[in-house]
């Protein structure tokens, strides 16, 4: 049984793999569930009371304060906490510039080529994922949507470098694929299953059904390129920060008879389910593909945080489509 071995900045994980670690077992643990029981605290405690609260605007600083606490979290575990445990981008699910390379060099010459396609799709796919959200991006420039369109032709191939070098996994993304597959079957068959369900109980809801299309500025795929970075950044969070830090933290043995890389699951699952809560239809959801997410990720074969995002924005794509669930975080309906 390997712990952690401060000479070598090493430690054991649930699985029993050997990753880099600055930070004891117990750190680990006590920092990730720290920092998700003061994520609930902040919002149920501070940001909801206060955003209902009819005292008046001479109290608006508190809730601003929670959001500026959240802020800090957030900061905190995308850069301050992976810096100190010396987490490796591979340990996050991310890819890094020396691995990309790889991927384009360490190949044969006709098979060369065929390497192109995947970035060739996720050009197609920022694109797409560009319009969904066309509205918001002229907002945020201050141009019409017409002119945030045309700045598609220069934001979106330097977005999708920034995304291919560091945002993929290339050494284990065609792996991947067997996960993403499972994934989308398992989030399709249980949406299409609750949509009939739905239907049977509220006969209008077959209308999401006769109008479903798969192409189109409403499309399946348009919505899908879209939410997919939105799960991604999800992902980044509760699996990239989170599941990392309960990987490190829990022991690979049995703990009251049940091993240590099952409790790293139920533990992350009960924290992707929690966080979804009161939107209860769309927290059980989160609960069943929390456990998927976060077993799969636990192996270093299948930790790429944007082919979970892919399954992500697939199920997120669906929900809009069969099932009139609200899609909310917290109390923010």
């Amino acid at each position: 049984m390997h712990n952690l071995n401060e000479s070598q900045n090493k430690i054991e994980n649930c699985l029993g793999d050997i990753e880099q670690e600055t930070k004891s077992r117990k750190f680990n643990l006590i920092e990730g569930l720290s920092v998700y029981s003061a994520v609930i605290i902040i919002i149920w405690g501070i940001i909801y009371p206060f955003s209902i609260s009819p005292s008046g605007p001479q109290l608006d600083w508190i809730e601003t304060l929670g959001y500026a606490l959240l802020g800090i979290l957030a900061i905190w575990a995308f850069l301050i906490s992976p810096y100190m445990h010396k987490d490796t981008f591979k340990g996050i699910g991310l890819g890094n510039f020396q691995d990309f390379q790889l991927y384009l060099k360490h190949t044969k010459t006709k098979k060369k080529y065929s390497r192109l396609i995947p970035i060739f799709l996720l050009i197609l796919m920022m694109f797409g994922g560009y319009f969904g959200y066309l509205q918001d991006i002229a907002q945020a420039f201050n141009v019409t949507p017409k002119q945030a369109a045309l700045l598609s032709i220069i934001l979106v191939p330097i977005v999708s470098m920034i995304v291919a070098i560091f945002m993929i996994r290339w050494d284990n993304f065609i792996g991947c694929w067997r996960v993403i597959l499972i994934g989308i079957a398992i989030v399709g068959t249980y949406l299409l299953i609750s949509g009939v369900i739905y239907f049977l109980s509220v006969e209008f809801i077959w209308i999401v059904f006769t109008e479903f299309s798969l192409l189109g500025s409403d499309g399946l795929l348009l919505n899908w390129f879209s939410y997919l970075w939105w799960g991604f950044l999800q992902h980044y969070l509760f699996l990239g920060y989170f599941n990392t830090r309960l990987r490190k933290g829990i022991p690979n043995k049995k703990i009251l008879g049940i091993h240590g890389k099952y409790w790293t699951g139920i533990v992350n699952m009960f924290m992707f389910g929690i966080i979804h809560i009161p939107a209860w239809e769309l927290a059980i959801f989160a609960f069943t593909g929390g456990i998927f997410f976060s077993y799969f990720f636990q192996k270093d074969k299948y930790r790429n945080l944007f082919a979970f995002g892919l399954i992500h924005g697939f199920g997120g794509a669906l929900l809009g489509r069969f099932v009139p669930w609200e899609l909310s975080v917290g109390p923010w309906a």
